[in-house]
């Protein structure tokens, strides 16, 4: 039974047609329906090869073949009709790509199920088609970079080819021009794979003789020139023409980084130029395409261009004047193109200034207006803006000829714009030229010319940020600036802040030092205004008028535009000027105004009190005014912040540099009023001073825990200083239990900073803060009797609160004051004290010695039940000093008295006085001179020792 190889076919486009509706394929089609589709094409491909081997030449031999063929080759050819429309779908889109592998295989899968169905004596129309779509087919296959199939379906094209010629021999009819169109479709793809093989000599040849422009039968004499064929119809002419100029397009782009293609080039812009005469010579002189005629001259110029040698600058500027002249004055759009190539090619190879003035005449007489043109022609202005005079000359032509022109007056505002703006180098190097140029064609559009707003706001920005250039340079130029700012307030320009631009101006004459064109400048503007008024303090500030700057100062106030930064402006300056009057105003203009601003913008800003913050500052410096009512302005201002602070979390975070300023300088601030204000004042500073250094973070300085500890402190002890002096009563109580609360607070506060600082003058300070903060704990707990109270401060000391002798010695002196100190509570502090000395030193061991002799009258003069014990314990402490210390260093004296007391103890019970005096004999050892006094105490204390023994035998 003969095989079926049509049935597999059927099978195989089943599964191939639903998939077919994912074409085209790109990045974004899902990867499982690509590789479906590569496999149904496949599969196709396979059985659509088997059926075209076994049906090769047999088309014809059965009715039912000749269906199957014609199903087939219908099922092809909409295959291939499909694909090409979902190509169509992503021409253009940059961001999605088509997979051209894939575009290649649908349509070589479709050539081939066509291939398969051909007949074998195929008529020309069938001819034609199929050399089309072979063509289209290899382009796709081209694209995707298959080589060998490429090759194949040449191949096969050359015989598709050798049948049209044998079909047509040389008789032409009516389709005849369709059926070389199709051939021409065939050398096309030809001549881009042989391009792409960089085989340049064949794809010209290729091009030549689809021109029958060759004789040459060296290359490829399978060949035919076309001409002998037929005649191409105008259409596939210009294909062809249009191809040509493509490929020097594109061998012109190469050659800007390798030369050697630019020949190459130049030949094919020559190949167009034959297709375009060819369309003149079949087609007559209204086929003529001038266009593309322009466009390969434009390749051609660019070329010679490229080239750069002086003969090939010679030939392309040749070309365009042989052209030129060929076109005459009959296309003014033509001539305009090649007077801009002409500017062009003046630039390159160089040119009197009478040829330039002539092509740019030329060029702008013969342009039609229109967006396009005017920057093409600015464009080639801008080419020349190193020859000032030849490009201001052409920028004033042209400006001048958009304003004659009723057309042409829409452009107007954009050769303004890119005259200023090829201004920008000139306006740093040469800015008086500039200022003159500019000015000129502003005033010559005084009466006419069309500007947009936009178009305004743009040309008035850019002279704008000129003049800026010249106020930032190193080298400043604010006369010139002042220019430049002028022009920017041009009426023609008609901006919205003009005022505000004259009144720059006038502030560059200032900086400049030229004060009579800056109050010239003044009267350019409106005559009220703070900004203005501004103006008159800068002038009489920096002339020396001091009452000429007050006025104008006083005249500020009553002015509705004053803002927040002419504040700053005025007090910065007022703050560095010799003039104290100018000072005392500005300092009362800052206090009458500083209300009349939001609380938000007065406390957001934070210039505004830094700025009054200083001028009260230097008021306090020069004594403008009462130093205590001073302080208090700016502690006002001070509390002002702290209560933003708080009550905006963000505050700190927002504005830390400037809430920390201003922290420290209500710290020196307090430092400052110790001098002249009184203790309640300097406290209420330092308390507010405080309070702000507390809402700021610790890394801003990291001294800041030690600036908020003495902080805490001073306020403290200005408050302590206040009680002292104050009179009994409900004050003074309110007063003593603040004091108790906050001490807690600063010693908190002298805990955190001794933590953080590391430097050894701060510690040692913050030590002896915090000595001193005990000695006032311990007088705040005396004055309220809370006696209990200061003994456990003085005998449980805190962590971190070592007792000191300092500290210690104060104690006993706040103790000794106070009659109304129970003698128990002396008693426990004094023998604290004396613990305190470090005996290790010889200024401890003296202090000890001191201390000791009044510890020892101390308990003698109470005593109490137990204190004949404790004197014991402390006059035999002291001996162990004495035995330990280095000789000399226990002072003679206190020995001396140690010794004597010891002695002269008189106990009732003789037991007793023998453990005394055998302690004097003892201490008596460590006395000098002793020898004649120990002696006599050795034969008392003999006698008592013979007593002893009496009473014991008795």
């Amino acid at each position: 039974m003969p095989q079926d190889y049509f049935g597999p076919i059927q099978e195989a486009l089943k599964h191939l047609r639903p998939l077919l509706i994912y074409l085209p394929v790109s990045s974004t089609t899902p990867s499982d329906r690509v590789e479906s589709l590569k496999e149904a094409l496949s599969a196709v491909q396979t059985t659509v090869g088997a059926y075209g081997g076994r049906r090769k030449g047999k088309r014809g031999r059965g009715d039912g073949d000749a269906q199957k063929a014609d199903w087939l080759d219908t099922e092809g050819v909409s295959i291939f009709n499909q694909a090409r429309a979902a190509s169509k779908r992503y021409e253009g889109n940059a961001e999605i790509k088509e997979d051209l592998d894939i575009a290649a295989q649908v349509r070589l899968t479709a050539y081939k199920m066509i291939e398969a169905a051909s007949d074998s004596k195929p008529r020309p129309s069938q001819l034609q088609r199929d050399l089309y779509l072979l063509s289209r087919t290899a382009a796709a296959v081209m694209a995707s970079n298959q080589k060998a199939k490429l090759e194949e379906l040449l191949t096969h094209g050359a015989e598709l080819e050798q049948d049209i010629r044998t079909v047509l021999s040389g008789k032409h009819s009516a389709d005849t021009a369709e059926v070389l169109g199709s051939i021409l479709d065939f050398y096309l793809v030809r001549i881009d794979f042989a391009f792409n093989e960089d085989n340049a000599q064949l794809a010209s040849t290729i091009a030549r003789k689809a021109l029958g422009k060759t004789s040459d039968r060296t290359v490829d004499d399978s060949l035919p020139d076309l001409r002998r064929m037929g005649q191409l119809n105008i259409t596939d002419v210009k294909r062809l023409a249009h191809h040509c100029w493509k490929i020097s397009e594109e061998l012109c782009f190469k050659g800007a980084d390798q030369l050697y293609y630019l020949d190459d080039a130049l030949a094919w812009t020559h190949i167009c130029l034959e297709a375009a005469n060819l369309l003149q010579q079949d087609f007559g002189e209204d086929a003529r395409w001038f266009e593309l005629e322009i466009s390969v001259v434009h390749t051609m110029i660019k070329a010679y261009r490229l080239k750069g040698d002086p003969d090939s600058l010679e030939r392309g500027y040749a070309a365009v004047q042989s052209l030129q002249e060929m076109i005459g004055e009959g296309d003014p759009r033509s001539i305009h193109a090649l007077a801009l190539y002409s500017l062009s090619l003046l630039k390159e190879r160089g040119g009197t200034e009478d040829d330039f003035k002539k092509h740019f005449r030329l060029a702008v007489d013969t342009m039609i207006w229109s967006m396009e043109n005017v920057h093409s022609l600015l464009f080639e202005i801008s080419r020349f803006r190193e020859d000032v005079d030849k490009h201001d000359w052409a920028m004033e032509l042209f400006l001048n000829s958009s304003l004659r022109y009723e057309p042409a007056k829409a452009f107007t505002g954009t050769i303004l714009l890119n005259v200023i703006y090829a201004s920008r180098g000139r306006a740093v190097s040469d800015p008086e030229r500039c200022i003159v140029f500019v000015g000129r064609l502003l005033d010559g559009m005084m009466n006419s010319g069309e500007m947009s707003d936009i178009e305004r706001t743009a040309c008035a920005h850019t002279l704008y940020g000129l003049a800026d250039l010249l106020v930032e340079a190193e080298q400043k130029r604010y006369n010139q600036a002042a220019g430049l700012y002028t022009l920017a307030a041009h009426p023609v320009l008609a901006v919205d802040d003009s005022d505000k631009i004259l009144r720059k101006a006038a502030m560059c004459h200032i900086l400049a030092g030229d004060y009579d064109r800056a109050k010239a400048k003044i009267r350019d503007c409106p005559e009220e205004g703070a900004a203005t008024y501004y103006l008159h303090f800068l002038i009489g500030l920096n002339m020396g008028q001091e009452e000429v700057a007050i006025e104008a100062i006083q005249k500020m106030a009553s002015c509705e535009d004053l803002g927040a930064n002419q504040l700053l402006n005025v007090a910065s300056l007022s703050q560095r000027s010799e003039y104290d009057q100018v000072l005392i105003a500005c300092i009362q203009l800052m206090l009458s105004m500083a209300d009349q601003f939001s609380e938000e913008l007065y406390l957001s800003k934070m210039e505004l009190p830094k700025a009054l913050i200083h001028l009260l500052y230097k008021g306090v410096e020069k004594e403008a005014s009462g130093d205590e009512e001073l302080f208090e302005r700016i502690q006002g201002v001070v509390k002002n912040i702290t209560q933003d602070c708080y009550s905006d979390p963000d505050f700190v975070q927002q504005h830390g540099s400037d809430v920390a300023w201003v922290a420290k300088t209500a710290y020196n601030m307090g430092i400052k009023s110790i001098a002249t204000c009184s203790q309640s004042v300097v406290a209420s500073i330092f308390d507010t001073a405080a309070q702000l250094m507390d809402m700021i973070p610790e890394g801003i300085d990291p001294r800041w825990s030690t600036y908020v500890a003495i902080a805490k402190y001073t306020c403290f002890c200005g408050n302590l200083f206040s009680f002292r002096s104050m009179e009994p009563g409900i004050e003074k109580k309110q007063l003593l239990e603040g004091l108790r609360n906050y001490l807690p607070v600063c010693r908190d506060a002298v805990t955190d900073a001794l933590k953080n600082v590391q430097d050894k003058v701060s510690r040692l300070q913050l030590a002896t803060i915090f000595g001193t903060l005990k000695i006032f704990e311990v007088e705040l707990l005396a004055a309220s009797g809370e006696w209990d109270a200061v003994a456990r401060a003085v005998t449980m000391p805190t962590e971190g609160s070592k007792n000191t002798v300092e500290v210690m010695e104060s104690v006993m002196d706040i103790i000794n004051r106070n009659p109304d100190c129970p003698v128990e509570i002396t008693g426990q502090v004094l023998g604290t004290l004396i613990q305190t000395f470090d005996k290790s030193k010889p200024e401890g061991i003296v202090g000890y010695s001191r201390w000791v002799r009044v510890a020892v009258d101390f308990v003698r003069l109470r005593n109490a039940e137990g204190d004949q014990t404790r004197v014991m314990e402390y006059v035999k402490k002291a001996l162990e000093v004495i035995k330990t210390a280095p000789p000399t260093t226990y002072p003679q004296e206190e020995i001396e008295w140690l010794m004597t007391s010891a002695w002269n103890r008189r106990m009732r019970k003789y037991e007793a006085a023998k453990h005394w005096w055998e302690l004097a004999l003892q201490i008596g050892i460590h006395v000098s001179n002793r020898e004649g006094r120990l002696q006599q105490m050795h034969d008392h204390y003999n006698r008592l020792l013979t007593k002893l023994e009496g009473v014991e035998r008795l």
